[in-house]
């Protein structure tokens, strides 16, 4: 699993309903000497990660077609996980229908999302996106993150940047 390459572009995973969980375990994931915070060379080090996870055919370049293939596994691990949630609570989730109706929204979104997420990564719109494409995505958000610019993201960074994508969102949506 590769976190849906750069979290269906990083910000969208901070931007998710439990934003700061999913941006908490991005950290703890980036977080390759467990000090609590990340480098940037932590953090190139894991978008190149999530850039070889998503490659499946290993040529240095990730389509369309991997991308969204990333992104279904990704969400087939959120569905299942959910419902080994429900099911340890003991309670069933929607009925069957619904659930049905729910999968195909949720399908019909993660889809436009993607697309929209590769059409922004894809710069020079060749219909693949490199690796350089990839790690250029990453540095405004880990920039942005840094709000003291001493090149290291902390927890209580990572909470502020995700609070004001948050609101952000939230004043968009008005």
């Amino acid at each position: 699993m590769s976190r849906t390459f750069l979290g269906t572009v990083c910000a969208a995973a901070l931007l998710a309903a439990p934003a700061f969980a999913e941006g908490e375990a991005q950290l703890t994931a980036m977080d390759t000497d467990k000090n609590g915070a990340v480098t940037h060379d932590e953090m190139v080090a894991y978008a190149n990660k999530v850039f070889d996870d998503v490659d499946a055919d290993k040529n240095d370049l990730v389509s369309l077609a991997e991308m969204k293939a990333d992104a279904e596994s990704d969400m087939e691990e959120v569905k299942s996980a959910r419902q080994e949630r429900l099911q340890a609570a003991g309670r069933r989730g929607p009925a069957a229908a619904r659930r049905e109706q729910m999968a195909k929204e949720m399908t019909a979104r993660l889809d436009a999302a993607v697309e929209k997420s590769f059409k922004d990564l894809d710069a020079d719109g060749n219909g693949t996106v490199s690796r350089e494409e990839h790690l250029a995505a990453y540095e405004p958000v880990f920039t942005e993150a840094d709000a003291d610019g001493d090149d290291v993201i902390d927890a209580d960074e990572l909470l502020a940047h995700v609070q004001k994508k948050r609101r952000e969102r939230l004043d968009a949506a008005q």
